[in-house]
């Protein structure tokens, strides 16, 4: 049996190879601290491989090689994240202003990585029991240098407040409560794929274990959809218009068939709406205009079109309660909102490519650059500016750069 010895040998070259990610050239330690946690992770397997008896029993011998396989799968692409965030391609100067906004909101001992993902989606990881307080926020890599798009950073950090405020436990039953009334309300569809389950609306009770089987995967994807709108909330708070723009760059008009993971998208752009009146927020003209919803299932698929539209009711119906779960948890942390002041303020600076200066937050900047991106006469009173775009990105840099350097001296006074 030679589990024991193949399972040594690949600890041992994922160690050699860690060993060398840690000679990059870090540009900021929670990188590096993210490689010692997962280098302590698998060298406390291979230690615990080794040290077996000899003769040890087979049915542990395996069941330890299992939980080493299972790592590497989990952590391998984890360590190319990890690598990736020392790459030039990376806006390095938000990653100060990021920290500062996680760890106020989330907690002071809260570490920050900043990489970039060949996927074109914005990604976190799920919260790791290996990297305690870790934020791990992913940009595609076409896209990791465009400080445009830093809002989106809001949406991904929405997860891991997600998870650290234990959310799902608290909207759990609530998801379960309206997928109930639903079945109720449709018990004649309900009927047409599961005959035999219930005859009557009271009978779609608790106790009715058949009922509750049919309801644990709508009510897994309308937990999914709530986390998924409330990220959307967590960012439009933080960054006010400046995530919708960034939103619509990135995912408009949108394209393929839709996961049961996320809300339908033109209902998703329209709690959008009534998130940005509920904070003030600016909303762009006619940005639904800007969507289309994903190619719906098949219809084949009658069965898991008809789950699906109980998931959609379940979170639909929580996305006011969500609103306010966000507001509250941001407000709490006295996460300012954008100023409309301001952002004239930091215009006028950028109309001479002067970078702001004095600035309350990162949005205040961000919202001011995506004024500028709109507005293609911005600088015609400067013809040598031969590309406005890349001279945007520069002064937004530039800008978010000034404003970590004023907050370092204001944390020294």
């Amino acid at each position: 049996m030679f589990l024991r010895e193949y399972s040594i040998s690949k600890l041992q070259g994922i160690l050699e190879e860690v060993g060398r990610l840690k000679e990059s050239e870090f540009p900021y330690q929670h990188s590096r601290d993210a490689l010692i946690r997962l280098e302590e992770l698998f060298l406390s397997h291979k230690n615990g491989l080794e040290g077996l008896a000899p003769k040890k029993d087979p049915a542990i011998v395996r069941q330890l090689c299992s939980a080493i396989v299972a790592d590497l799968f989990k952590y391998i692409a984890l360590l190319g994240f990890v690598l990736r965030s020392t790459n030039v391609r990376n806006a390095f100067e938000v990653y100060g202003p990021l920290l500062r906004l996680s760890r106020q909101i989330i907690g002071d001992n809260t570490k920050l990585v900043l990489s970039s993902e060949w996927e074109y989606s914005p990604f976190t990881y799920r919260p790791l029991a290996e990297l305690p307080n870790f934020v791990l926020i992913g940009s595609p890599a076409p896209e990791s240098s465009n400080p445009l798009l830093i809002p989106l950073a809001g949406h991904e950090l929405g997860h891991t407040i997600w998870n650290v405020k234990s959310l799902s436990a608290k909207y759990r039953l609530k998801v379960d409560e309206r997928i109930r009334e639903e079945i109720r309300n449709r018990l004649t569809d309900y009927q047409k794929f599961y005959q035999g389950h219930a005859s009557k609306p009271a009978d779609v009770a608790p106790e009715n274990i058949f009922v509750t089987k049919v309801m644990a995967l709508p009510a897994e994807w309308a937990m999914k959809q709530c986390e998924e709108l409330f990220c959307d909330f967590v960012g439009l708070y933080l960054f006010g218009a400046a995530y919708l723009h960034a939103f619509a760059y990135l995912l408009a008009p949108t394209a393929g068939q839709r996961s049961p993971l996320y809300p339908n998208t033109l209902t998703r752009v329209e709690r959008l709406k009534q998130a940005a009146i509920k904070y003030g927020s600016e909303m762009p003209v006619d940005y639904a205009s800007l969507f289309q919803n994903r190619s719906e299932l098949p219809p084949s698929e009658e069965q898991k079109k008809f789950l699906l539209s109980l998931a959609d009711v379940a979170s639909n119906g929580l996305s006011a309660d969500l609103i306010n779960e966000a507001e509250s948890i941001l407000a709490a942390a006295n996460v300012p909102l954008t100023i409309p002041a301001e952002k004239r303020r930091i215009l006028e600076r950028f109309k001479f490519i002067v970078p702001a200066v004095d600035v309350k937050s990162l949005s205040d900047i961000l919202n001011a650059a995506w004024d500028v991106y709109h507005d293609k006469a911005f600088w015609s009173h400067l013809p040598q500016i031969q590309n406005p775009e890349r001279a945007l990105k520069e002064l937004v840099l530039k800008s978010i750069e000034v404003l970590e350097i004023e907050g370092i001296l204001q944390s020294k006074e």
